[in-house]
């Protein structure tokens, strides 16, 4: 039973990330109006909202105008039941749990985005900022060191590519690096940067082998970044420690 509510959070938490990946980027509220189709403008009712089933039941398409509805909706709330229980699998009913929905919150909101718009919005970074510094002092008790250190390695690290590439890495993914450190302390940052600029290497690479981008293309460092901050946020102690049996 209790999986299955989690499942059902997770689908929950999807269908309101829905709202804010199409809402924010527009500068619209993700709290008035109400749901509505965006072709035809009918306010939808509870039963076109259900996570998940809507979708199916109504065969991807609009109850009022038989509009399409893009695959990508169903898509996000189903990684986020998946993403939701395997952060419940790895920690339980914790305030770790807890703080894991809200950081993979805005990890897959600020990589939808990216990879969509091309573009990581203030709007999004300085509230998941300030709520970084609030989940590392008042709920889990960290060392204000360990995450400040992380700010200046993320942000200074990504500044410093900036200038060396002379604007090839964007002022958005320098502060969400910077903001990333402070959720995840200067040790899981350094995780993170190898492990986005590795991924995003590889990712390059083959897109322009494949010649589906062109060298004057520019390729969202966001969505490698968001990856790279989850898969630390769950996986980092044990990464780090098996590198470090690895070199000693």
């Amino acid at each position: 039973m209790e999986n299955f509510f989690i499942l059902v959070l997770g689908a929950a938490i999807g269908s309101f990330l829905n709202v804010c990946i199409y809402r924010i980027p527009l500068h619209e509220s993700i709290l008035y109006p109400k749901s509505h189709c965006s072709n035809c403008n009918a306010t939808l009712k509870i039963k076109d909202l259900i996570p998940v089933f809507s979708w199916i039941f109504l065969r991807g398409r609009c109850r009022y105008c038989r509009s399409f509805i893009g695959r990508s909706l169903i898509i996000i709330e189903i990684v986020m039941m998946i993403a939701t229980y395997w952060l419940y699998y790895m920690f339980g009913l914790t305030t770790i749990f807890v703080t894991g929905i809200l950081f993979f919150c805005f990890l897959f909101c600020i990589a939808v985005i990216d990879y969509f718009h091309g573009c990581i919005l203030d709007r999004m970074l300085l509230p998941m900022g300030v709520l970084g510094i609030f989940v590392k002092i008042f709920l889990l008790g960290h060392a204000y060191e360990n995450f400040l250190g992380g700010f200046v390695l993320g942000g200074g690290s990504l500044l410093f590519l900036f200038f060396c590439t002379k604007g090839g890495m964007g002022g958005g993914d320098i502060k969400f690096a910077a903001v990333l450190g402070l959720w995840l302390g200067w040790q899981y940052m350094l995780l993170v940067l190898f492990l986005a600029f590795f991924a995003g290497g590889i990712f390059s690479t083959l897109v322009l082998t494949l010649g589906i981008k062109k060298r004057t293309d520019m390729v969202p460092f966001g969505p490698f970044l968001s990856g790279a901050a989850y898969i630390s946020f769950l996986y980092g102690s044990q990464i780090i420690e098996f590198y470090r049996e690895m070199i000693l």
